[in-house]
This record gives C-alpha cells, sequence and structure tokens, in this order.
C-alpha cells in the first residue's frame, strides 16, 4: 500500500516534538502507542458463494497488547484436528492477502461431536508478537497451537537481515 504524500512528513513532525520534549523535560504533547500495522485474518469460505474469503480477526491500528477470541466449529463427528490457514490483510479477496501461515489444532478429544465449539484466542504482545491457543468452550485449559509459517526466511537471510538493521541504525545515531 502506497502511503499519503504527507505521511513521512508528519511521522518526522511527530517524532521531532517527541525527542524536544525528551530533550526538555517536558511532557510530550502526543502519546504514542502499538499497533498493529496490517490486518490478521483467516481463509474462510462464503456459505453462499463458496468462495474462499478473508475472515478478519483482528483489523489493522488495534491496539497492542490485544487478546482476540473467535469460536470455531468442527465440521464432522470424531473430527481429531482443526486446521486454520493465518493470512494477512484487509482485503476481502484471500489473493490480495499474504500467506502467514497454518494453526492446526491437533489431538481433540475422541467422539467429539459436529459442531462443537473450540476457540482460538490470538495473543498479539507489545513487540508485534503473535502466538495462538486453542480452548475447548466447556474446559478451562488452554493449549498453544504453534504457527507454521509458510514464508519463513533462512537462517542465512535472517544473519543479513538483522545486519542490514544494525548497520541503519547505526548509520541514523539509533
Amino acid at each position: 500500500a502506497l502511503l499519503p504524500d504527507n505521511s513521512v512528513a508528519k511521522g518526522a513532525a511527530i517524532y521531532a516534538d517527541l525527542r524536544q520534549s525528551m530533550a526538555t523535560g517536558e511532557t510530550p504533547r502526543v502519546k504514542i502507542g502499538a499497533v498493529t500495522a496490517r490486518a490478521l485474518g483467516m481463509l474462510g469460505t462464503n456459505v453462499t458463494t463458496g468462495k474462499k474469503v478473508n475472515a478478519v480477526v483482528l483489523p489493522k491500528d488495534t491496539r497492542r497488547p490485544v487478546n482476540i477470541r473467535r469460536i470455531l466449529k468442527t465440521h464432522q463427528d470424531n473430527q481429531q484436528n482443526l486446521l486454520v490457514q493465518l493470512i494477512e490483510g484487509e482485503s476481502a479477496n484471500p489473493d490480495e492477502c499474504i500467506d502467514l501461515g497454518k494453526c492446526v489444532v491437533d489431538n481433540l478429544p475422541p467422539n467429539l461431536p459436529a459442531k462443537t465449539p473450540i476457540s482460538l484466542i490470538f495473543h498479539y504482545d507489545v513487540n508485534g508478537r503473535l502466538s495462538v491457543e486453542a480452548q475447548i468452550d466447556d474446559s478451562k485449559k488452554r493449549t498453544p497451537v504453534p504457527i507454521v509459517r509458510t514464508g519463513d526466511l533462512e537462517n542465512v537471510d535472517l544473519f543479513r537481515w538483522r545486519e542490514w538493521v544494525e548497520t541503519v541504525m547505526l548509520c541514523s545515531g539509533m
């Protein structure tokens, strides 16, 4: 997404005002909080059309930290697991979103009837890290659900990216 022409200038002005306030010991006029940069969604199916859709779980610009609960239901009797495809983006069309990975709720209790509610709790911490837990609604037990990322960087790529970030931070005096 392209930023409006003046968004960089506005950000620089806010940052300059914050730095000035800090230097003079004044209370800043602006309060800055952590927010989500993009929407988090689940790949779903429109029951009317049968087409795949982005079911937004967490809208863009939601304050962090945040916990969001969504209830899904099993499709059949004795279902063993539940697969959730996570995507990032605001578009209703999942083809215009970024594939983040899959969550698989494994080892569901045996003999669950179809349409058993299963809660997924999405937690974004203040640093922007996403974690997911599952809970069968009639129990209090929450189980962590790993996110299997589809576009993970290799270790070499991560090392190069970290070097680049450190260089930028050194050059900018951060």
